[in-house]
């Protein structure tokens, strides 16, 4: 409908079910339109407050915003927030993120497939296409049994293995990214996310100037979409 979205927000586990526990949907509807409606902002230095660090912040912020502006196609290039939200049509869910793994995904005729053998973090979308890939190997090693006359399960672990290794490197990219995006989390907040979350003085700036250069770095972001996207 083009009068309804679906919204998924990451989050800390308090807060989560704070959010989903709130007495009436206007705390949440209001919560959530001031999230949206924040904009864009200024990150924080990652130099100290002197004339030769204030004179190298303005050299970070140069290149940074030069890419930003250069990296937009669109014709309008002024920053629009996203619309109010009127109404929530229904009850907030919650559930827990994790990054897992079945040590074997096959076991004489029994074979784990999509998220029965791994799970990842919804940040990159790829919990689907790791099952589906999963389903398109399994059935052409059960293929190749078949028309050799063998049972079926003869080549499972031939199965397993290409698979084990495809999706261990997802996970470790996917989980990689998490825990760099998780960087700028509170020190209040780090004993509720993974190990390895910190706070980390401009890493904001450090992240946008990361993102910069594979925006600009066409073999780089190709190569990333195409192992997004289980190509590679």
């Amino acid at each position: 409908s083009p009068h309804h979205a679906t919204v998924v927000w990451s989050t800390m586990p308090s807060h989560a079910s704070d959010m989903k526990n709130y007495n009436d949907t206007e705390t949440l509807k209001g919560e959530i339109n001031s999230v949206l409606q924040e904009g864009p902002s200024r990150s924080p230095s990652i130099f100290p407050d002197t004339t030769l660090g204030k004179e190298a912040e303005k050299m970070v912020e140069t290149l940074n915003y030069g890419m930003t502006m250069a990296h937009w196609t669109e014709l309008e290039t002024t920053y629009r927030a996203p619309p109010l939200i009127s109404n929530i049509a229904g009850p907030p869910l919650t559930f827990p993120l994790s990054c897992r793994y079945a040590p074997s995904y096959a076991k004489g005729r029994v074979v784990l497939v999509g998220d029965a053998a791994h799970t990842v973090h919804p940040m990159a979308g790829q919990g689907l296409n790791l099952g589906l890939g999963d389903v398109d190997v399994l059935s052409l090693e059960i293929a190749k049994a078949w028309k050799s006359g063998m049972d079926v399960s003869t080549f499972v672990q031939d199965y397993q293995i290409q698979r084990q290794r495809h999706v261990g490197m997802v996970q470790t990219g996917i989980h990689t990214l998490h825990q760099v995006f998780g960087m700028n989390i509170s020190t209040e907040q780090q004993n509720l996310t993974d190990v390895g979350s910190t706070s980390v003085p401009g890493i904001m700036t450090l992240k946008s100037l990361g993102m910069n250069f594979i925006n600009h770095a066409g073999p780089v972001r190709r190569q990333l979409a195409a192992v997004a996207a289980g190509i590679v």
